[in-house]
């Protein structure tokens, strides 16, 4: 009995072994000093030939597992990477609407320009007189007796000057407009003029010097400007001595005829 469990044993091993696709090796002959055993199986000179193949259970089993204990990391984390499904990445933040532009605010132009300036052609060049009220028909008393004691220094003053309003119109004019419009003026009698030393002496308060020159009772090139009549009778002691002066460093007082 005990013989015949050995023998089935052996049976089902060698099946087994079969189904692997595997050989049945057993002792076709007696070894000496060996127990003797009967040959069971296929001889294996003959299981090349009659092997059956090898069923599909066996393939399945022949087939390494997916997944070791030895198996890379990498390996495992990229087939289980390729067995889920992939989201899509996250959408990027909506940008942040740009604000419209702010409209420019427009420049303020300053107070409009209003003054009445009178040129006289001198010996030295052009003086430039500003009268103290420019809607007024002319100078006042005292500017006329100031304005005789200064262009006495040059022989007095001609008959008739020309005499440059601004406005020149009803409409208002603004700093850049008055300053283009009076540079023009004042260009074209420097131009025109045929004095040897084509000098000119601004006579004029600050905010109308500047619409010529960048600074009062400093001579630029061959402009000059220094106190108005107003400012010297108002204060005398402020006004003629630096007028005076600049008068004197710029040599305007050269041509004058007594």
């Amino acid at each position: 009995m005990a013989q015949e469990q050995q023998i089935q044993q052996e049976l089902r091993r060698q099946r087994l072994l079969g189904e692997l696709g595997l050989t049945a090796w057993v002792a076709q002959t007696q070894l000496e000093g060996a127990i003797s055993s009967q040959v069971l199986g296929v001889k294996p000179s003959q299981a090349a030939a009659v092997a059956p193949a090898p069923t599909a259970a066996a393939q399945t089993a022949a087939q390494p597992a997916t997944t070791t204990g030895t198996e890379s990391p990498l390996a495992a984390v990229r087939q289980g990477l390729s067995s889920t499904k992939k989201t899509p990445p996250p959408e990027p933040p909506a940008k942040p609407k740009e604000a419209a532009p702010t409209p420019e605010l427009s420049v303020p132009q300053g107070r409009p320009q209003r003054f009445t300036l009178h040129a006289y052609a001198m010996s030295f060049g052009y003086l430039l007189v500003e009268q103290q009220d420019p809607k007024a028909p002319g100078f006042t008393r005292q500017e006329q007796q100031l304005l005789k004691n200064l262009a006495a220094l040059w022989g007095g003053l001609p008959s008739r000057p020309l005499v440059f309003q601004c406005p020149p119109s009803p409409q208002p004019v603004f700093e850049a407009e008055a300053k283009e419009l009076l540079g023009g003026f004042v260009g074209g009698l420097e131009d025109s003029s045929q004095a040897p030393h084509n000098k000119t002496l601004i006579v004029a308060t600050e905010q109308l010097a500047k619409l010529l020159v960048e600074q009062r009772h400093q001579a630029q090139q061959q402009r000059l400007a220094i106190s108005s009549l107003a400012e010297m009778l108002a204060d005398p002691l402020a006004h003629k001595p630096i007028s005076w002066q600049a008068m004197l460093e710029a040599e305007f007082y050269a041509k004058a005829q007594h």
